[in-house]
């Protein structure tokens, strides 16, 4: 029931951010990442971008359960 409840609310935050940190993570690897070849470059951002856009948001899930504000405001249990 426990694992129930987390994957129901990492998923609810994973949904609301994703697109958060990934254009976050976008916007850092087209000004730091300078690689010569176009398919190189698209395999490496894809994974960062989407590895990123799940692992980010897991944290914050954990960051919003910790304050009685945040976990009412979420849904949070």
């Amino acid at each position: 029931k426990k694992g129930l409840l987390y994957c129901g609310s990492a998923s609810y935050i994973i949904y609301l951010f994703h697109t958060t940190f990934e254009g976050f993570c976008k916007s850092i690897i087209t000004k730091v990442l300078y690689i010569q070849s176009e398919e190189i470059l698209f395999i490496l951002g894809t994974l960062f971008i989407i590895g990123l856009g799940i692992i980010g948001p897991l944290c914050l899930n954990e960051v919003l359960k910790r304050n009685a504000i945040t976990r009412f405001l979420f849904g949070l249990k």
